[in-house]
């Protein structure tokens, strides 16, 4: 006797009925395994979104144990996108998200003019480890010469043109790039080895200075194992981070767009208020061009407040990130798995993607994220050890010895509150009161580079789509909300 076939488990609609109201976590379900009838040479894990192509779905946080200018070009290399802190000074914000367009290039450098006082100079020096001279003292002036740490004056000397007389002292090359050409890495490795020089100074055909190039910054070009996510003249894609004090994103924006940012991200652990509102508002009159992520944001409700206001994409979990206390001391927020199936459905008909951020550990949660509706996620904790991240190097005592770890901490956390530059969350200076949100932990720097930790990502992230029959994330989401992919309920894990 034939049994009658019985679908197992429950669709996405049918879950989050019966499961309304309940916190769902990512361990709270798990898909049912599906037919699959192609090789997984077919599997593309590519996403698009705001006019952008990424082949692996994933943002890297703007935690400032994170992404800077390293993380940013590690992660635009393998296929995703860097978003850049915002607890910098915006010059500082501006070179960070310049060095991963431009490869090393730095085309805002501190210029001093030969008359300059070497007080001056080593003001400078004491944060720049190269200071190019030009004739005017302006940053697009004819280069005359270019000065190190190495560099040390004569008693004679009073000025930088004094400085000037001496070789090393005068160190460039014209002949790298014109003002409109990407850095050739290569060539200009070569060169560097050739003169032993740990910097070089890029001028046009007229000898004006175009920018610095510092040995430390630069990266290799990408292996050709992973697509990287380039712009339009074939620079890595980065975005960086603003808050929404008016005293400091009216600064702050123009100088990132200057320097080439390619999308802002508002950062603020509560995304549905008014300052959010007001400062999309402020950057679309203004730079209506512009790429805006907005949130954080938890709820159907707010994500149709920010798509009215004009986000170009919705970064969607409130309190649910691994080093976040945000639930815990307000007692407020949400699951992330049942903010992004609900935003989603508001959000696509108006073709606003969705950026999941917020405890995603490993490449099984981003597959759940991007079935419920993500078109991207972000991650934080979980490429906080790398050793592109921005997460400084400590020796702590473990087990009666010391060790060296990677400090990672949430940016509502004590520490980053007494350590800010910027105000965040309605803070605006003083004595410390607020109740720390975040907390810092601290993590085995990883045995494994960030080329080979996102390339193992996006093969788990492919795994998974094989497991679930599909060939894409189009699919994916198509077969879940037809009740294809069924979901099963697990109570703990």
């Amino acid at each position: 006797m034939m049994m009658r076939s019985e679908r197992t488990g429950l669709s996405a609609q049918e879950f989050f009925e019966k499961y309304h109201g309940v916190g769902v976590k990512f361990d709270n379900f798990m898909f049912n395994n599906r037919y699959v009838d192609f090789p997984r040479s077919e599997i593309s894990v590519a996403t698009e979104l705001m006019g952008m192509r990424l082949s692996l779905p994933v943002f890297t946080s703007p935690m400032d144990t994170v992404t800077k200018a390293r993380m940013a070009a590690a992660v635009a290399d393998a296929g995703g996108i860097g978003i850049i802190h915002v607890n910098l000074p915006s010059s500082q914000q501006a070179r960070e998200t310049n060095k991963v367009k431009y490869n090393g290039l730095i085309i805002d450098p501190i210029v001093l003019h030969p008359d300059a006082e070497l007080d001056m100079l080593e003001l400078v020096r004491v944060q720049f480890s190269h200071v190019p001279v030009t004739e005017n003292g302006r940053r697009r002036g004819k280069l005359v010469g270019m000065i190190s740490t190495a560099y040390r004056p004569r008693p004679q000397d009073e000025t930088v043109g004094d400085c000037m007389d001496r070789d090393p002292a005068v160190a460039y090359d014209h002949d790298i790039l014109s003002a409109a050409s990407i850095v050739d890495v290569a060539k200009a490795r070569a060169m560097m080895r050739a003169k032993r020089a740990r910097s070089l100074a890029v001028v046009d055909s007229a000898g004006h200075l175009v920018g610095l190039i510092v040995a430390s910054d630069l990266r290799d070009e990408p292996n050709g194992s992973a697509e990287p996510t380039l712009d339009a003249n074939g620079r890595r894609v980065v975005g960086a981070a603003i808050i929404t004090d008016p005293e400091d994103y009216e600064r702050r924006v123009p100088k990132l767009l200057d320097a080439g940012v390619d999308m802002l991200c508002i950062d603020t652990a509560q995304g549905d208020s008014i300052f959010v509102e007001t400062t999309l508002a402020w950057i679309k009159k203004r730079y209506p061009q512009a790429r805006v992520i907005a949130g954080n944001i938890s709820t159907p409700e707010a994500a149709m407040r920010l798509i009215m206001a004009g986000a170009d994409a919705l970064r969607v979990g409130n309190g649910s990130g691994l080093v976040c206390k945000t639930q815990e001391v307000t007692g407020a927020g949400a699951t992330l798995p049942t903010a992004i199936y609900h935003i989603a459905a508001v959000a696509r008909p108006h073709g606003i993607p969705v950026i999941a951020d917020g405890g995603i550990r490993d490449s099984g949660d981003i597959v759940k994220a991007l079935a419920l509706g993500a078109n991207a996620v972000m991650v934080g904790t979980a490429v906080a050890a790398l050793p592109d991240s921005a997460a400084p190097v400590r020796n702590v005592m473990m087990d009666g010895r010391p060790t060296q770890r990677k400090m990672h901490r949430g940016m509502a956390s004590q520490s980053a509150y007494q350590e800010r530059v910027v105000p965040r969350y309605g803070d605006t200076g003083g004595e410390i009161t607020q109740m720390p949100e975040g907390t810092e932990i601290y993590l085995e720097p990883s045995a494994v580079s960030s080329a080979v930790f996102f390339q193992q990502l996006r093969s788990g992230i492919a795994q998974g789509f094989n497991y679930l029959g599909v060939r894409n994330i189009t699919q994916l989401q198509h077969d879940l909300d037809r009740g294809d992919i069924r979901l099963e309920y697990i109570h703990s894990r």
